[in-house]
């Protein structure tokens, strides 16, 4: 029986209320389209996964609402890491019935919101980086030792696993610094794993970027609200690009295949400043 499979998976919607553009551009049309795409692909998909900054952190409750109006045309499986711009709580009241056993921290609070999820012998494992009120990501030592002791433990199918902050070395320099700040600690958990995973998802940075990370393929999506174009190194250039990533399992090795459903050609803003926290 062959055990091949794929997925979608998406980053970085920033979901705002009704009403309220980002950029000067409706988001909601614009993840409408990519998760429309997603769902028409002739490849039968498993599950989406959505790696974080679900929402712009603007009325969160109105935008988690505005967002799970849009997912209700999905009827696959979906999984969710958070971004910097998420918003624990009101993340968890939005989502708790969707949520069932996959929070490690049940309940309604601001602790990180991490936890696993089957979807059959497929276990996807997602960590929280979130740094509240800050862009950068972090791990505390709670989620390391949890994913420690998830990847010592026999699973007989595939394990994933995700993530928002880019733990990989990126070439925007003034962008660098905001991604994952302890990526050497996640990286000795993996190294040092008795499972590896198959492969490593994330978001946060808008483009498409892969490497190797601990030895296995390390994968971000193409950004929804917008683009960042990767070779602007003296700040941010956001552009009007949007898509996807659409991932296969094929003989157990991992590929992925980049889909943008909106042009890259026109610059947005161009962010010389960078006066994040």
């Amino acid at each position: 029986m062959s055990t091949d499979f794929s997925f979608a998976h998406l980053s970085d919607i920033h979901m705002r209320p009704e009403g309220m553009l980002y950029n000067t551009m409706d988001g909601y049309e614009r993840a409408s389209r990519v998760v429309d795409a997603a769902l028409t692909v002739e490849t039968p998909l498993a599950f989406m996964l959505i790696t974080g900054d679900n929402i712009d952190e603007i009325e969160p409750a109105a935008s988690y609402a505005r967002l799970k109006q849009l997912l209700a045309r999905v009827k696959i499986p979906t999984a969710f890491a958070l971004g910097n711009h998420d918003v624990r709580r009101e993340f968890r009241i939005a989502f708790e019935h969707e949520l069932g056993s996959f929070l490690a921290i049940p309940g309604i609070s601001d602790y990180p919101c991490h936890g696993k999820t089957f979807v059959g012998t497929k276990r996807i494992l997602v960590l929280d980086t979130l740094v509240p009120k800050f862009t950068h990501g972090y791990l505390d030592d709670g989620q390391l030792q949890w994913l420690a002791t998830e990847l010592d433990q026999h699973h007989d199918g595939p394990t994933i696993l995700a993530l928002h902050h880019c733990p990989l070395p990126i070439p925007t320099r003034r962008f660098a610094k905001y991604q994952l700040t302890n990526a050497d600690a996640l990286e000795r958990v993996v190294l040092n794993s008795r499972v590896k995973p198959i492969a490593m998802l994330f978001g946060h940075i808008h483009y498409s970027h892969i490497g190797l990370f601990g030895g296995i393929p390390c994968v971000s999506a193409p950004g929804i609200a917008m683009g960042i174009a990767p070779d602007a190194l003296q700040g941010l250039r956001m552009t009007d690009a949007a898509g996807f990533n659409l991932c296969h399992v094929i003989d157990g090795r991992f590929v992925v295949n980049p889909v943008i459903t909106q042009a890259e050609s026109r610059t947005v803003k161009y962010d010389m400043e960078m006066s994040w926290q």
